[in-house]
């Protein structure tokens, strides 16, 4: 149905039409004025590019006769064509953004969040996680949980998945039970795991033939950006598999980068910036560690270095955690455990000398060695501390 108010536009433009038809029939002598097309006026790209008229508006855009004004059922057919088709098109596209169901994966500190992004985004939210108890969560905040992963993503347009590791991502899709045998043609599968990018690349063969789209689609931001909508997207895929996912990345991310059309991309510049993450919270707890051990007022140095050139992301961000001595997991240390791994096993593969995130490697190795495995990746602190003989906060202090 067309709008009343673009109706009555309609109307209106139609109208000024009719009166530049009778100046033009008093003044004849404008008409021996040469005219450029109104079809010359527009460019081929707002012509071929304006997703928001009609096929068949276009057809007439690109026929307008050479002197327009003096074809005014011309123009009215140009508007009606607009709003008959181009407007209606785009309430199509409203219609199925608000429509979309999207099934997600994981309700941990990221996915929870991401969750509430799609759900304030007005999308059709179900959610899943292993925990029962985030699962409840997940309810009480608003969503609807589902008692397995196939359950909820079975009748879905959007999968996004928030698990942590290619291997998880694997079992998921094509394990006993798995959401492969579930999704529905021409679905896409949204995957934030960070892992080895050839296997991005054989999961997305796998979907893809079952005529399931796939979107390699790692993230970076942590839960509050995560709870915020306002994630940065690693993203690589077809454009079609960008096209079904775009409601759910317009809500979960403040910026989404599209680095291609093969799974594998994003996953690659993850791995990069895996690489930083991972020895910037090495080195941000190798440096508090050693205020503590020279005996500095750690909230201090907390406060100078976050004003000056030493400070990164990742010492604002994790430092805190040691300050109040909460290691519960935001991020944890296996995390990078596997990430940097995996790094290492890129590098290698290429013949190329990671010394920086090798020595990073070994010092979250230590961690969960010592049984820090589960918690957070600050935690690094606390294994200098055990080295070094250095005191950090506790929770009692």
């Amino acid at each position: 149905m067309i709008p009343q108010h673009a109706r009555h536009g309609a109307l209106a433009d139609a109208g000024r039409l009719r009166d530049v038809q009778q100046r033009d029939r008093r003044a004849p002598l404008l008409h021996d004025r040469p005219r450029a097309p109104l079809s010359a006026s527009i460019s081929p790209a707002r012509t071929e590019n304006a997703t928001n008229i009609g096929s068949a508006a276009k057809s007439v855009l690109a026929a307008l006769p050479t002197s327009p004004m003096t074809n005014g059922s011309a123009a009215i057919a140009i508007l009606e064509l607009i709003l008959s088709s181009g407007v209606s098109e785009l309430a199509s596209s409203v219609a199925h953004r608000s429509a979309s169901r999207v099934a997600i994966i994981g309700l941990g500190s990221m996915g929870m969040g991401i969750a509430n992004a799609l759900h304030r985004a007005d999308l059709d939210v179900v959610g899943f996680d292993v925990s029962a108890e985030a699962r409840a969560r997940f309810v009480e905040q608003g969503g609807r949980g589902a008692a397995s992963a196939a359950d909820a993503a079975e009748g879905a347009d959007i999968v996004v998945s928030v698990v942590v590791s290619g291997a998880q991502t694997e079992a998921m899709l094509f394990g006993a039970g798995g959401l492969a045998d579930v999704m529905k043609a021409g679905a896409v599968f949204v995957s934030s795991a960070t892992m080895d990018p050839a296997v991005a690349r054989g999961l997305a063969a796998r979907l893809e033939a079952r005529s399931v789209h796939y979107l390699d689609a790692p993230i970076s931001g942590g839960a509050a950006r995560a709870a915020a909508g306002a994630l940065t997207v690693m993203a690589s895929g077809s454009p079609e598999a960008f096209m079904r996912a775009r409601p759910a990345l317009d809500a979960m991310a403040a910026k989404v980068h599209e680095l291609g059309d093969a799974a594998g991309l994003g996953a690659s510049f993850k791995m990069i910036n895996q690489l930083l993450a991972g020895i910037h919270i090495a080195a941000a707890s190798e440096a508090i560690a050693l205020a503590a051990k020279l005996g500095l007022d750690l909230d201090k140095v907390y406060e100078v270095i976050t004003a000056s050139a030493g400070n990164s992301w990742m010492f604002e961000n994790r430092i805190p955690h040691v300050l109040s001595g909460d290691y519960a997991p935001h991020s944890a240390v296996e995390i990078f455990v596997k990430d940097l791994g995996i790094v290492q096993d890129m590098a290698r593969g290429t013949r190329y000398p990671a010394p920086l995130g090798a020595a990073a490697l070994q010092m979250y190795l230590a961690a969960s060695g010592l049984g820090m495995g589960r918690e957070d990746d600050a935690s690094l602190a606390r294994v200098y501390a055990l080295l070094s003989g250095a005191v950090l906060p506790t929770k009692e202090s």
